[in-house]
């Protein structure tokens, strides 16, 4: 039980940190009309929020915990595909509108790191059962 607290302490701590650091490098870059490159240090930092939240129904790895966590990665892979696949789509189609590697790169790893919102979700879906 302590083990768990702790890592609560760590991922709340870390968000913290990550939230406002990524906000403040990210703001200038929103004034000026240009794609965030601190977009992911905000996406990141929700990410530890949300692990802060999970560590107790995560960290004792029992059959559920590996459940929700199965079932979660199922529906990222999807969502990743999704997003990839809309890029591209965005890319092709619109010509107007660039999308450089960095830009593909940042808005990946920002869809990645919102991976416990579906392992909260399916938290809440079992705990309302």
């Amino acid at each position: 039980m302590k083990k768990v607290y702790q890592n609560q302490l760590n991922y709340l701590f870390l968000a913290l940190i990550m939230i406002p650091m990524g906000s403040y490098s990210s703001y200038s870059s929103l004034a000026s009309g240009e794609f965030p490159q601190g977009m992911t240090i905000v996406f990141l930092g929700v990410s530890a929020l949300m692990m802060s939240y999970l560590s107790p129904h995560l960290f004792p790895r029992d059959e559920r915990a590996e459940k929700l966590i199965g079932k979660a990665m199922t529906y990222n892979f999807y969502a990743i595909a999704l997003v990839i696949i809309l890029l591209l789509m965005l890319d092709l189609l619109l010509e107007n509108v660039e999308v450089t590697k960095m830009q593909f790169i940042a808005v990946l790893i920002s869809v990645m790191s919102i991976t416990p919102t579906t392992v909260m979700v399916f938290c809440v879906k079992e705990a309302n059962r």
